[in-house]
């Protein structure tokens, strides 16, 4: 790949997931769904208060048919893999 300039962008998927025992039942895609989070997470930060909660709470509005979109996924499979984020306690959800 030499003399080829790509731009790059990624989302960060963190390490401890294919290390630590605690992770080893979440599935992959569950752990790219994070990822896919974070990323929306740090723009959100980047954002200042605005995005923030009475609490000082970073969060994040994005629609389960956006990511739907995004991942390529159906409703049942979305709704499973934030089940699993929930069950690891790594995403709180409002309703």
């Amino acid at each position: 790949m030499e003399n080829v300039t790509f731009d790059y962008k990624f989302y960060r998927i963190p390490k401890r997931f294919f290390k630590e025992d605690m992770f080893r039942d979440m599935t992959n895609a569950a752990k790219v769904l994070y990822g896919i989070l974070l990323d929306r997470k740090c723009l959100s930060d980047s954002n200042g208060d605005a995005w923030r909660d009475e609490y000082g709470i970073t969060y994040i509005i994005f629609t389960i048919e956006e990511i739907m979109n995004l991942m390529n996924l159906g409703n049942k499979n979305v709704n499973k893999m934030f089940k699993e984020l929930e069950e690891h306690g790594l995403i709180y959800r409002r309703h």
